[in-house]
């Protein structure tokens, strides 16, 4: 198909690259640094307290990682093999085989927003203390977020992508 999500089993997809939101991400960072401005106006009579402090170091932690998120975006990579996730922080980025992943589907955070959500096949899961209190959470792992596009959209063409890579190499592996 045009949009890369379809052909024939053992034709590869098309690779696409799906990147992050910046508006959104400019929505969160203006948010951040209008908490950061509130909690540094003059203080009152009583001083400043210690919840304030906490708050205008969160807000303002906030507003360091969205302005570099608003640098250096999250951009995810879909390719024959799997999906790579770039950008962020130099230590995030991170590759998976689409024969490691069991399903994609909307994974919703309380009222926190959705994201994409997968769990890996039981062989390839990471047997990491971050993945137990994920999977604990309902996704072994997420995608980051905001991703352009509609949550379920995204979901449908990586489980689309996910089967046509999965055909492809179980019928390449049957062929003698």
């Amino acid at each position: 198909m045009a949009d890369g999500t379809g052909g024939p089993t053992g034709e590869p997809l098309a690779p696409r690259v799906v990147p992050t939101s910046r508006l959104k991400v400019g929505a969160y960072l203006a948010i951040s640094l209008l908490f950061v401005s509130i909690g540094a106006l003059p203080p009152g009579e009583a001083g400043r307290s210690v919840e304030l402090l906490a708050a205008l170091g969160f807000f303002g932690l906030c507003a360091v990682v969205f302005a570099w998120l608003l640098l250096r975006p999250h951009r995810l990579v879909l390719d024959a093999e799997g999906f790579a996730v770039t950008g962020g922080f130099p230590w995030a980025r991170r590759r998976v085989a689409w024969r490691d992943v069991a399903r994609f589907f909307p994974w919703g955070s309380g009222r926190g927003g959705r994201m994409v959500g997968y769990e890996f096949v039981e062989a390839a899961r990471p047997k990491t203390w971050i993945v137990a209190v994920n999977r604990g959470l309902g996704a072994d792992a997420t995608l980051p977020g905001p991703l352009r596009g509609s949550i379920d959209d995204l979901v449908d063409e990586l489980n689309a992508r996910r089967a046509h890579a999965v055909g492809a190499e179980a019928a390449a592996k049957a062929k003698p």
